[in-house]
């Protein structure tokens, strides 16, 4: 079930919280259970404990980056998420750093170099789509 585990960065006395921990699983159906029975555990709930995925540091920066565009979309009852670096809003690819590889299918938002551009100055998603970069 799990091939690996380890922890993330250093001991230090000082600490206030305790250190992560990096869970290799030997396979990705043995992941997606455990992911899906700790999404409302009550134990890790009250705990505060919680799994993420460890993504690589562009993925982290491009989400960082269309968080505005994520916080904006929800405000307005839209549905929205990330899948690796990208966001998706209403179940159709939004907006994303880089561009990606192979076939682009989206027409409502295509490929921005600058995921704010996709923001009014009120904080609402623009009607228009923005510029390809």
């Amino acid at each position: 079930m799990i091939d690996t585990v380890h922890r993330l960065g250093r001991l230090t006395e000082n600490a206030n919280k305790p250190r992560g921990i990096i869970l290799q699983f030997s396979s990705r159906t043995y992941r997606d259970a455990v992911w899906k029975a700790a999404k409302n555990n009550p134990i890790l709930q009250e705990r505060h404990l919680r799994f993420t995925e460890d993504l690589c540091t562009a993925d982290r920066e491009s989400r960082a980056a269309l968080w505005p565009l994520i916080q904006a979309t929800r405000r307005e009852g839209k549905v929205a998420y990330y899948v690796g670096g990208g966001a998706y809003i209403n179940g159709k690819e939004a907006c994303r750093k880089k561009k990606p590889r192979g076939s682009w299918s989206l027409r409502q938002i295509p490929f921005c170099s600058d995921p704010e551009s996709v923001l009014a100055s009120d904080g609402r998603i623009r009607s228009e789509p923005c510029l390809v970069g």
